[in-house]
């Protein structure tokens, strides 16, 4: 038997578990990088969604060491990694024979439905015929192998090419496409867990046939029919839709669109919701008992959320800047809610974007929020953490909705200013449908309800004093600020000065 090295754990699959350990763990600081969807990480992602799947890395056992933890979710925990451990004498004479020897190694002690090989560098640069090997392997082993390699000119992102690889070599041809068929796409790394119910059942109350859902906790027989459906939905655009509609026909939705054309239509709010279910009723030719059906369930939440509103309308809020919104502005449109001040921190935008980029993104926020209130809001560029809390206190704010760049929450409690987790609440609330704006209204009247809290453990902490970071502590920002200097650091404008 191969010499495959695991930590011999069993996984957990228990939504329950995660709330708590989720708020826990999810204010921990990454270095940027680690949060890059590279090749082992992202397609140990695609591993964890499918239901008894072995993720089995060829690869020397450097490359498969410390991938435990997901950086995506570092609450997560990737029990069985097998490795096959290849060594000097494989990347010189090939790493044929260890690989078919891994896989059965596998096969035997995990018993698996499906055997996810991840190639590395090492194994990919020497030119392993890993086609060949799956090909005789699969005669002695009873389960499912495919394999990802990333050099078949796919986008280099581990998600993508295990996705494509999926799409590839385990799905079947359709021996017949459902008339109205939908498959619901994410994956574990999206929290999806928490988000899918509500769109199933709009989906299926206008009509629409669910194919299945996709890549939670899926299995091999249910992959194996995605090609069924005529239309795949998806959290964002994915490289894998176009191989699926070039082999199978399969048009694709990816949900972002809709939040990058304008913040009205974004699925959390509800005419966003509307306009989403209607151009899936079209794309599906639902007709017209779909249409009434949306109308149907808009009055009855529209009826529900007037309860909420009449409790929030007025209340004043101030509100950080969120690329798509937030849930800042979905308090201002759907309830009522008025923003006294908007708090815009660009260092974190002009890293990555251009100057341009950045200040269109802020107009828009910015009308917005002049389309759904009357009065202006005061906008604050980059404020120190004294000035921030100082225009809270002098424009009667109700309500700060704390984002992740906001002062901590324990300074803002401290100074006596009620707080909104916006954090919290999109990482267990978040989801596509109508319930996000109903869970909204009900946690902020929630708020509303409890008396502010100024003494906490937290509040005891002393945080960075520093404008980027003020909800780290100074030994932490310190850390972070070196992280993002090195990874940004531009390469041509550090020749130029001396060419070193």
């Amino acid at each position: 038997m191969a010499d495959i090295q695991d930590s011999g754990c069993g996984r957990y699959d228990n939504p329950g578990y995660y709330t708590g350990i989720i708020d826990m763990c999810a204010p921990i600081p990454l270095h940027r990088q680690s949060g890059v969807p590279g090749k082992v990480p992202g397609a140990l992602l695609v591993a964890r969604g499918i239901k008894n799947c072995i993720p089995l890395l060829h690869a020397p056992v450097g490359c498969a060491f410390q991938r435990k933890v997901n950086p995506f979710r570092p609450w997560d925990i990737f029990f069985d990694t097998p490795c096959s451990g290849i060594t000097e004498v494989e990347t010189v004479y090939g790493g044929n024979d260890r690989l078919f020897n891994a896989i059965k190694a596998v096969a035997g002690k995990y018993r698996p439905d499906l055997v996810l090989v991840i190639s590395t560098c090492a194994p990919d640069l020497i030119g392993d015929d890993f086609e060949s090997v799956i090909r005789e392997v699969r005669k002695e082993i009873p389960c499912e192998v495919i394999y990802t390699t990333g050099n078949a000119r796919r986008q280099p992102v581990g998600v993508q090419d295990a996705l494509t690889s999926v799409i590839d070599q385990l799905v079947d041809e359709p021996a017949e496409k459902l008339e109205h068929g939908v498959n619901i796409c994410t994956l574990p790394a999206h929290n999806a867990t928490f988000k899918i119910a509500e769109l199933k059942a709009l989906l299926e109350e206008i009509g629409a046939q669910i194919n299945g859902i996709y890549f939670i906790d899926s299995t091999v027989d249910q992959i194996r029919k995605l090609s069924r459906a005529k239309l795949n939905i998806t959290d964002t655009r994915q490289e894998w839709c176009r191989l699926a509609e070039n082999k199978f026909g399969m048009k694709s939705l990816a949900l972002n669109q809709f939040q990058f054309k304008s913040l009205d239509d974004s699925p959390g709010t509800v005419s966003g919701t509307v306009k989403l279910l209607q151009h899936i009723a079209r794309e599906l030719d639902l007709g017209e008992p779909a249409y009434a059906a949306i109308e149907r369930k808009k009055r009855q939440v529209e009826n529900e959320l007037a309860r909420w509103k009449e409790k929030l309308q007025g209340k004043r809020i101030a509100m950080t800047f969120f690329l798509h919104g937030g849930a800042g502005s979905i308090m201002v449109k759907e309830l009522g809610m008025e923003c006294g001040v908007l708090i815009i921190k660009t260092p974190a935008l002009s890293r990555s974007l251009k100057r341009e980029s950045v200040e269109e993104m802020i107009r828009r926020v910015v009308d917005f929020i002049q389309r759904h209130q009357r009065s202006e809001p005061v906008v604050l560029f980059d404020p120190a953490p004294e000035d921030e809390i100082a225009a809270i206190k002098q424009n009667n704010i109700d309500l700060a909705v704390c984002g992740l760049n906001a002062v901590n929450l324990s300074a803002y409690l401290g100074r006596g200013i009620r707080v909104f987790d916006e954090g919290r609440f999109t990482r267990h609330h978040v989801r596509v449908g109508f319930e996000f704006v109903l869970n909204l209204a009900k946690e902020v009247a929630r708020v509303f309800d409890r008396p502010v809290s100024r003494k906490t453990l937290l509040s005891l902490l002393d945080y960075s004093s520093g404008k980027e970071r003020p909800h780290l502590t100074e030994y932490w920002a310190n850390i972070a600020e070196c992280f993002q200097s090195v990874w940004f650091c531009d390469v041509c404008e550090c020749a130029g000065e001396g060419g070193k």
